[in-house]
């Protein structure tokens, strides 16, 4: 059935577009859609199949994450369609968007690809999880053999809402890897110490890694590329609405803020001009 489905993709940046190359390679018949110019809503609506990789970005204004990137991509479509969010989501926003659109089945597969690696990693993942609600939970399987195949003991089927959750704290646990990586560069800069020496020695407990421990990785210190600054915003939001106390997490992400500013950078929350989607 898989090699049957035509497959639709909205939204053509880096994740658009590893899935564009690794589908279109494996001979399924892929249509196009982004506002910058590429194919149109007519081309997409050909497909059965449609993966939505838009923007997600934080609303400075609304304090919350910017959905309606989402909501276009989901209006164009006529019915029915097998709809699968690939953009990061806050949890509840498949099972909300289910019940607004009732037509369609919905699902989401969060991405866990690095921007200047994305067809490497999307084609070797080190995990695979589709989410569903009620009514698409019978096509998850169908959608998890579209994918690349990851160990058989990090690839998982389950409710949306989890794996919604699952990328968020994912990219939370990095960016506090990160945050703690700069604290521990100044302490080492005031004990009079080789940070360089002191991260390669850290990074080799296997329980931690390298990643995230190179404070001047992207050419400045402080999280800000990818989608961290946006998903540790959105998730401390989400957590005070739910009455969690989120406290730490947000000293930890204004403290990085102000770190930023420092070196003239204001901290990138996703929107369009600047978003890898």
């Amino acid at each position: 059935m898989a090699k049957d489905l035509k497959i639709g993709i909205i939204g053509l940046g880096f994740l658009g577009g590893a899935m564009h190359r690794y589908f279109s390679e494996r001979g399924f018949t892929v249509y196009c859609y982004d506002k910058n110019g590429i194919g149109s809503p007519e081309e997409v609506n050909k497909a059965d199949v449609i993966f939505i990789s838009v923007n997600t970005p934080y609303d400075q204004k609304k304090k919350e994450a910017d959905l309606s990137y989402i909501e276009s991509a989901v209006k164009i479509l006529g019915a029915p369609k097998i709809i699968v969010f690939r953009s990061t989501i806050p949890p509840g926003t498949t099972e909300n968007m289910q019940k607004r659109f009732p037509e369609h089945k919905f699902l989401f597969v969060p991405e866990f690809l690095r921007a200047k690696f994305a067809d490497e990693d999307f084609r070797k993942p080190p995990r695979q999880i589709v989410g569903f609600t009620a009514k698409s939970k019978t096509l998850a399987q169908t959608i998890l053999d579209l994918f690349p195949k990851a160990p058989i003991e990090y690839t998982k089927i389950l409710p949306a809402t989890s794996a919604e959750l699952i990328k968020y704290a994912a990219n939370t646990i990095l960016a506090v890897k990160v945050a703690l990586a700069n604290k521990i560069f100044e302490l080492a800069n005031a004990i009079g110490v080789d940070y360089d020496e002191v991260k390669r020695l850290i990074g080799a407990d296997q329980r931690i890694g390298h990643y995230g421990l190179e404070v001047f990785y992207e050419g400045f210190r402080g999280y800000n590329s990818g989608c961290f600054p946006k998903d540790v915003r959105t998730i401390i939001v989400l957590g005070e609405k739910l009455g969690v106390d989120m406290q730490w997490l947000k000293l930890m992400d204004d403290e990085n803020i102000s770190l930023l500013k420092k070196q003239d950078l204001e901290p990138d929350y996703g929107h369009p001009k600047n978003s890898p989607n």
